[in-house]
């Protein structure tokens, strides 16, 4: 009697005794794994609603834009591309002084801006060749070639030829034609009369000088 007592005890206590520890870890992790499941498909939801044209707030406002390419397009930096930068000016302010003060010593007493501009394309013919040096600054000041000093004055209007000449020049180097050169590649030298200038290909007069058959990109009309 005592042992059925004893039992029937233990059937009471095994029936009343709570779960073991185990079993609520199971249940634990599985409500986590459901939760997660939930989560991630509500993401892949909203990412495709993103790829078609953006996610809204509950009035139907569009709240942020997605590339198609998605997230990590938009964390990732770009360079702009190629095409769409502007190359940097091989000149500088100094060498638009230079070239001002070279037009005001050669040929400020020309009558047009055309024989003027002639001036700075015999300068850049001259840098084309390397001979009297690799920039403008020593093209210009090279010994007994150019009457160039400094105190010259730097007139605006000259600033102004000069940096239009060198666009023309880096216009043409970058494969543009026409680009409104008065004055041929191949003439490096000039003489001056004290009214105009005449440009030679030879160092020593010849008697063939150039005859201004070029359009000139400065004329009136």
């Amino acid at each position: 009697m005592d042992g059925k007592t004893r039992g029937g005890k233990r059937l009471a206590r095994k029936e009343t005794r709570p779960l073991p520890m185990g079993w609520a870890v199971v249940a634990l992790v599985a409500v986590a794994l459901i939760f997660t499941g939930w989560l991630f498909a509500e993401g892949r939801n909203e990412a495709q609603k993103a790829a078609q044209g953006g996610l809204q707030d509950g009035d139907g406002v569009q709240v942020i834009s997605w590339t198609p390419e998605g997230f990590g397009a938009l964390c990732v930096p770009t360079e702009p591309p190629e095409e769409g930068r502007e190359a940097a000016a091989p000149w500088s302010e100094d060498d638009l002084v230079l070239l001002a003060q070279t037009i005001y010593a050669e040929a400020a007493i020309c009558r047009t801006t055309r024989e003027r501009a002639a001036v700075v394309w015999c300068v850049l013919n001259r840098l084309d060749t390397g001979i009297w040096g690799g920039t403008i600054r020593e093209v210009v000041t090279y010994r007994n070639q150019f009457a160039w000093t400094e105190d010259r004055p730097v007139v605006p209007e000259y600033v102004e030829l000069a940096e239009d000449v060198l666009l023309r020049w880096m216009a043409e180097k970058m494969g543009q034609k026409d680009v409104g050169r008065v004055l041929p590649a191949e003439y490096l030298y000039f003489e001056g009369d004290g009214r105009e200038n005449h440009f030679r290909i030879a160092y020593r007069d010849t008697g063939a000088e150039w005859s201004w058959t070029l359009p000139d990109p400065y004329a009136e009309g």
